[in-house]
């Protein structure tokens, strides 16, 4: 993936089909399904796998280039959620690092500094416009007349589900969502796991999937940081894509994480 998104320019010559491919469409790789948030939730797993299941004299045996290696593919995939994550899950373990005592101090210095770097933060003109398209499109009427139209993002179906629509306790049935038999949507044009469970399952549904992330995620048997990390970003990705229609989501979920024992 690496030399495909360094060496586009010349790889792009070997190209002997009638099909123009993008730069962002060779962001791929070699993974076996075109999926941006797929490719990223394997990549991220890989990370995890080789922190869970080895131990700490084996974890040393690997190069950290390894962990750069895997850093820098998700830096430069198309999946900013898996780029957040990965983000959040480097802080997190710098913060596991220190001493019970520096936690704390860190913790309530942050507390404190926050506020004061947050009001000059949003002086700067480029956050100012960034605050002021947040606050444009995502209000209850931007959203509810998108999600009319149709063209609503999923922020805004979630908006509009909870301000405009009447709390639906068990959905609307199969196919209120969209339809596939006819690979057509009802309203907005994505696919979002949690969206979808919703509107055809109510909210009844909702705690289903829940339900079954949690009996997936503790069957894996993972150290504790690890399963509520995984638990989290699972549940995250699930807004943005399909995680149980999802190939390549659900085998690095189900496979690449599960301790193996060997026997002599």
């Amino acid at each position: 993936m690496l030399s495909q998104y360094f060496g586009y320019d010349i790889l792009i010559q070997f190209n002997r089909s009638s099909q123009l491919v993008a730069d962002f469409d060779f962001m791929f790789g070699t993974f076996f399904l075109k999926a941006d948030h797929a490719l990223g939730f394997f990549l991220l797993f890989n990370i995890f796998n080789l922190i869970e299941n080895n131990s700490k004299n084996e974890i040393t045996r690997f190069p950290i280039a390894i962990y750069i290696y895997l850093g820098l593919t998700i830096f430069i995939s198309e999946s900013n959620i898996s780029k957040l994550v990965l983000v959040i899950f480097i802080l997190y373990m710098i913060y596991r690092a220190f001493p019970r005592k520096i936690k704390v101090i860190g913790v309530i210095s942050v507390l404190i500094v926050t506020p004061i770097v947050f009001s000059q933060i949003t002086k700067i003109p480029a956050v100012k416009d960034e605050i002021h398209f947040i606050e444009a499109e995502y209000n209850v009427k931007k959203s509810y007349q998108n999600y009319e139209r149709g063209i609503a993002k999923r922020p805004q179906v979630l908006i509009t589900y909870a301000s405009k629509i009447p709390l639906k306790i068990i959905g609307d049935g199969p196919y209120s969502y969209f339809n596939i038999l006819t690979g057509r949507f009802t309203k907005t044009e994505h696919f979002s796991q949690i969206i979808w469970v919703y509107a055809d399952l109510g909210i009844i549904g909702i705690f289903i999937f829940i339900f079954l992330l949690y009996a997936i995620v503790t069957s894996l048997e993972l150290s504790g940081y690890i399963s509520i990390f995984i638990f989290a970003i699972v549940i995250v990705y699930s807004l943005m894509t399909t995680i149980f229609s999802d190939l390549a989501i659900m085998i690095t979920l189900i496979s690449l994480l599960q301790k193996r024992e060997t026997y002599t």
